[in-house]
């Protein structure tokens, strides 16, 4: 088990390291398109030495269409340099050749057959020496403008990482062709360009910060296209509703509303104008979506997508508070903020998997040591598990409990459901609680909203009695046995990702291990101990044979010898020998200083029930 939980965390490790630098490169690239925003040699260039310095790649062009055909416009290593500036005719592949990796990459371990019988493919896999191939599209506006390729000149398969890796440079090389056509239609408008590269900056010097990013793009968005407000929805709760992410209205802030993704909202596919918003709904529409127009106070409005990788992920929204129709050159300029808006998305993304993954390396070095230390005291285990636990995962609360002889006692928590009147008292292992019933079926419980489950189901669990919307449970499961119960809850409804259940499986499992070692290390020292009495009393038993030995005659001081080993063993203040004479008992030895002038004068009459004095008494006072 160890060496598997070292392989999770090299892995784990590897990957923090990737999105590390997957980060840092993301940040360098933007920072040049900022700094050329309408020069593109110079953009692809630098996005191409990234993409191939991350994804491993040995060559690698960009081609932008250019009607019938592609043109090379830019190259890495020198076996593409020959095609820069050249054209060539837009040959079309059977799909079915390249697969598509959930990113949107497209690929192949060896382009060279897999190609083979395409004159245009062949020469390419020749000159370039192409095996291994990938490459995601440009896409500007809902429609592909190009490519990214990256090359291997050896079959080496590019991972599932580097393809993600691929796409993310994609998608910026895909912005800097829509900066540069944009400045291109617009006369290279020094508005445009000082609001882009501000945005740009911004991204890059807060690849965290999302609402702050889009709060910038929506306000530079609305002051170049005349607009009174700006909001941008995003998709929530596996795609069902959308929150206001951001908003630029004067009247009072949105940001934080939910609405449910509607029909209206996913037929959204490219920039929608309308002259007249409101008269879209009859005047007694009061459905949400009806009502937050209204409250919004727009007339003419203009949205665009938000499209990544594929994906719809939001809408950008313009709007006016008369009737003034947008234009489409303005609705280009809202585009070109939408595709920044998705840059940023994506951004975020990455830092915050970034930062999630470096808190969960801290939470397991911090819980790795306690287990590695604990050795039989298991609280500091138990207070860390639980603290990174609730942490982690958002959580309201999480308690720890473990099995004793009537039951499950809660003996560690974190959050607020970790209430003092909790602990201690005994929970039945039976179903009237999520505990008790995961102990009982050692199995994981995992209750995604209480107010969907019937009032008998788990009456007494304490997730439900203290309010807790969602909640679950992991057994501590060794030899068919659970030891334990992890339970964590939260104050909403959803419960946990599978990410989530599998990384507080993680923590549980590394528990056990700090169970099984504590249990071992009390059975060593028992054992121990066991062996050390052993010995000490074959030591004490072995003197005194030797004193019997060498004083046959003198039983004074055989007796003397042995109350003295007896005391010791026994861990006593004094022991004593008397000897019956006659119808008394008379001291004949004792450990006690105080009491040896009185050894052969000290009598005391033998009670009359004898059998009181045969075999071991213990009398726990003689008082």
């Amino acid at each position: 088990m160890g060496a598997a939980k070292a392989d999770d965390g090299d892995e784990l490790a590897a990957s923090s390291r990737h999105v590390r630098e997957l980060l840092s490169a993301t940040t360098e690239t933007l920072r040049l398109i900022s700094a050329h925003p309408g020069d593109l040699k110079t953009v692809f260039h630098g996005i191409l030495a990234k993409a191939a310095e991350l994804c491993d790649g040995e060559a690698g062009s960009i081609t932008l269409n250019d009607g019938g055909s592609i043109r090379y416009m830019a190259s890495h290593g020198p076996a593409m340099e020959p095609y820069v500036g050249t054209t060539a005719p837009a040959v079309s592949a059977d799909a079915n050749l390249f697969a598509l990796s959930p990113a949107g990459a497209w690929y192949t371990d060896d382009f060279a057959a897999t190609t083979k019988g395409t004159a245009y493919f062949e020469e390419v896999a020749t000159v370039g020496r192409v095996r291994s191939y990938a490459a995601v599209p440009l896409i500007h506006e809902g429609a592909t403008v190009g490519a990214l390729h990256m090359y291997r000149h050896e079959v080496r398969p590019f991972t599932e990482d580097e393809l993600t890796a691929l796409a993310t440079f994609g998608e910026q090389a895909s912005l800097a062709v829509a900066n540069a056509r944009l400045f291109k239609d617009l006369g290279e408008s020094l508005k445009l360009q000082t609001a882009m590269a501000e945005v740009l900056r911004l991204i890059s010097e807060h690849p965290g910060e999302l609402r702050t990013v889009l709060q910038c793009i929506l306000a530079q968005a609305r002051r170049l296209c005349d607009a009174n407000q700006g909001l941008i929805l995003l998709l929530v709760r596996d795609d069902d509703t959308v929150a206001v992410a951001a908003d630029d209205n004067p009247t009072g802030s949105m940001t934080g509303r939910i609405l449910p993704a509607t029909k209206a909202f996913w037929d959204i596919d490219q920039p929608v104008m309308a002259e007249d918003v409101l008269s879209l709904f009859a005047a007694d529409d009061r459905s949400r979506l009806a009502e937050f127009v209204r409250e919004a106070g727009n007339r003419s409005q203009m949205i665009v997508p938000l499209v990544g990788r594929g994906r719809h992920l939001g809408n950008v929204i313009l709007g006016r508070r008369e009737v003034r129709p947008f234009t489409s050159a303005q609705a280009a300029i809202l585009q070109a903020f939408a595709d920044q808006a998705v840059i940023a998305v994506t951004n975020a993304g990455l830092f915050n998997d970034l930062a999630e993954s470096l808190a969960r390396q801290e939470a397991m070095t911090e819980l790795l040591n306690a287990v590695s230390t604990a050795r039989t005291d298991l609280a500091p285990v138990f207070d860390v598990l639980a603290r990174h636990a609730d942490r982690l995962c958002g959580g309201t609360g999480a308690l720890v409990s473990m099995r004793q002889v009537d039951g499950l006692v809660v003996v560690a928590g974190a959050g607020v459901i970790a209430k003092p009147e909790i602990r201690g008292n005994a929970i039945p292992i039976d179903d009237s609680t999520l505990f008790g019933a995961a102990a009982k079926h050692r199995e994981i419980i995992h209750i995604r909203n209480w107010d969907d489950e019937p009032a008998e189901r788990y009456p007494d669990a304490p997730s439900r009695r203290f309010g807790a919307k969602s909640a679950l449970t992991i057994p501590m499961v060794r030899d068919d046995v659970a030891l334990g119960v992890f339970a964590f809850s939260r104050d909403v409804p959803g419960g946990y990702t599978d990410a989530e259940v599998s990384l507080l499986k993680t923590f549980v499992d590394q528990a056990t291990v700090a169970v099984d070692n504590a249990r071992l290390l009390i059975e060593i020292e028992k054992r121990n101990t066991e062996l050390a009495e052993s010995l000490e009393l074959q030591t004490a038993t072995g003197a005194i044979l030797a004193l019997i030995s060498a004083n046959p005659g003198d039983l004074r001081k055989v007796f003397d010898g042995i109350v003295a080993q007896a005391a010791r063993l026994c861990d006593a203040d004094s022991a004593s020998i008397s000897r019956i004479e006659g119808d008394e008992l008379v001291l004949q030895a004792t450990s006690y200083e105080h009491n040896r002038a009185n050894v052969g004068v000290y009598r005391t009459p033998i009670p009359r029930e004898q059998d009181a004095w045969s075999g071991v008494r213990f009398v726990d006072d003689l008082a």
